[in-house]
């Protein structure tokens, strides 16, 4: 199993206890790591019931024992069916609990994977998915109940943890837990601290800013690509890419590439005892959100794009490869600042990278309208103020 979670400070703690013979209860405590908001009035409904990042968070997960177990692709990897009986999140006035569909039971389960090859070299992990639902339907949206997508993870890279694949495990025993619940309206990721071991000897002598770094440094092209993707696009013919197949394998190759730089920053953190990943749940992973936020600044470049004019095809173009050069290089900027912190130097050079994205935009808008082009999409310094503000969002995801 492929374990990838959100890094983010955090103070928690876990205590757990038998409920009834067969079912195992856990309560657990710990705090909001990141927030993603698809939709518009995400955050800002979350915020209002308290959900923030930093803002304290508290858990009771039953699972019971006799549940049947079924082999997986991964020979390593134990699935249990419906061993989930009950979980509940509370954040303030906000809850996220267990609603499972009439024929959705299949989506109710806990994979065990016990000495794993990976990490130093054996890991343990124990991952629980379960469909939810949330107060007020913030992150289910308009789907309604069973549509939010819960998963609690626990690891161990030094694999002293798990003692066999059973459904049953000492939770308190992991030293790495978290969390993250999504739906049509966003995410929340959690980080719970067991205060676990894993039985490991000595400490961890990986530095999380180099984990921050080499995040922005696959980040900065991954955005790059992306963008450059779409100008490529939106630079030809309607006709040269109809139902835009080159551009999502594109994309898709940007992406790929992008998995192998985070599974390579996880291999480096886990030779020196440390964690190094983002998370990956059924759709609502970081890399998924970060996409629909270049996808959706694309769109805003693209208002009332007119693709059989060859003018208006050159602008959009430009202003897409204005935004791809203005990632790379806000990207690379807080790569640099995260292992050698300077705030002046910082500011200086996501200042240049703007300052270069308004001038090439501003001109090229200028040139198409003097060649009859409308232009109504974002202006120069909004283009700039929305591509920084996708840059922060995941500067601020990596922990930077």
């Amino acid at each position: 199993m492929q374990l990838r979670t959100f890094i983010a400070a955090a103070l928690v703690a876990l205590s757990s206890h038998t409920a009834k013979a067969d079912e195992f209860e856990t309560n657990l405590t710990g705090t909001v790591s990141f927030v993603v908001g698809q939709l518009p009035a995400t955050k800002p409904a979350l915020a209002a019931l308290g959900v923030t990042v930093g803002a304290q968070v508290s858990a009771t997960i039953r699972i019971e024992s006799d549940v049947m177990s079924v082999p997986t692709s991964n020979p390593d990897i134990i699935q249990w069916l419906e061993p989930t009986k009950s979980l509940v999140i509370t954040i303030g006035s906000y809850q996220i609990v267990q609603d499972v569909p009439k024929l959705f039971e299949g989506l109710n389960f806990i994979q065990v994977g016990d000495d794993l090859p990976g990490g130093g070299t054996v890991a343990d992990t124990y991952s629980v998915t379960t469909p939810m639902t949330d107060t007020d339907l913030i992150l289910a949206g308009s789907f309604g109940p069973g549509k939010v997508t819960g998963s609690l993870l626990f690891s161990d890279f030094d694999g002293k943890t798990g003692s066999d694949d059973g459904v049953i495990q000492d939770l308190s025993a992991y030293p790495v837990a978290t969390a993250i619940f999504g739906g049509e309206g966003g995410s929340i990721s959690i980080l719970w601290s067991t205060g676990g071991t894993g039985g490991g000897p000595g400490g961890s002598t990986y530095d999380p800013a180099k984990c921050t770094k080499d995040h922005l440094k696959g980040a900065a092209k991954f955005g790059k690509a992306v963008l450059a993707c779409k100008a490529k696009r939106a630079k030809q013919p309607a006709e040269k890419d109809p139902f835009g197949t080159k551009e999502n394998a594109c994309v898709t190759k940007a992406f790929e590439k992008f998995q192998v730089a985070l599974g390579k920053a996880g291999a480096k953190a886990a030779k020196k005892g440390g964690v190094c990943t983002l998370p990956d749940v059924e759709g609502i992973a970081a890399e998924l959100a970060f996409l629909n936020a270049l996808a959706t600044l694309t769109d805003a470049v693209l208002t009332d794009f007119d693709a059989d004019d060859k003018n208006d095809r050159v602008l959009r173009g430009k202003l897409l490869k204005a935004a791809a050069s203005q990632w790379a290089k806000d990207a690379a900027a807080y790569a640099k600042d995260a292992t050698k912190p300077n705030a002046d130097k910082l500011a200086k050079a996501l200042d240049k990278s703007s300052a270069a994205l308004v001038k090439q935009a501003d001109k090229a808008i200028e040139k198409a309208a003097a060649k009859g082009v409308v232009y109504t999409g974002p202006s120069a310094s909004q283009l700039t103020d929305d591509v920084r503000a996708i840059v922060d969002d995941f500067v601020a995801l990596t922990g930077g």
